[in-house]
């Protein structure tokens, strides 16, 4: 999953990578099949395709599992639109600080949080420290890329709202992770929300 956040903290970082994200040849779900068997096979074109485009823009391992989530969220009509509006926001919030070439740990938090409503607002906070980050498993991310996230997902800024989009769970991603239990049953994000009962 750690990957999976780097990459799309990467995707809103960068137009270039987005742009050749979403450009990339996937087959599209059959979504009758999705729908009676709960289960979506990924043709390895697929994978091999995605993973050729990831790795141009992304300087690390990369899972089937990272793949599989992207190309399945992917899918959502409405993703590309709420992904492409956040990347949008995040420059203008950012206050002119630089997205690019930062510690691999900023971008694994920048994803986690633009994937995950509860773990944003739980992230967020005053103390300049940000000991909030620590609690929640986030001890890799440096002190000043903190600062720089709580300030990116300000309540009162745009990033927010377009984050939320992307979480929405009419058409993206939620996190209580929608797409991939329609995808493959029982199986949840490892997110900081409570999972739903059975």
């Amino acid at each position: 999953m750690i990957d999976t956040w780097e990459i799309v903290g990467l995707l809103v970082t960068n137009h270039s990578f987005l742009k050749d994200f979403f450009a990339t040849k996937v087959s599209a779900p059959d979504w009758s099949k999705l729908d009676t068997t709960m289960r979506w096979a990924i043709p390895l074109e697929d994978y091999e395709a995605m993973r050729q485009t990831v790795e141009r823009y992304y300087d690390g391992p990369v899972s089937l599992m990272a793949l599989g989530e992207l190309i399945v969220a992917r899918a959502y009509p409405k993703f590309e639109a709420r992904l492409t509006a956040l990347a949008d926001a995040v420059p203008h919030v950012a206050g002119g600080a630089k997205l690019s070439k930062r510690d691999p740990y900023f971008y694994v938090g920048l994803g986690a949080m633009s994937l995950d409503g509860v773990l944003r607002n739980d992230l967020r906070g005053t103390d300049s420290a940000h000991p909030q980050f620590d609690t929640a498993g986030f001890s890799r991310v440096k002190v000043t890329d903190r600062a720089l996230l709580v300030k990116i997902f300000d309540q009162s800024n745009t990033a927010n709202p377009a984050a939320d989009g992307v979480c929405d769970p009419d058409g993206s991603w939620n996190p209580d992770c929608y797409a991939k239990t329609l995808a493959w049953e029982d199986h949840m994000h490892p997110l900081s929300g409570v999972a739903p009962t059975a």
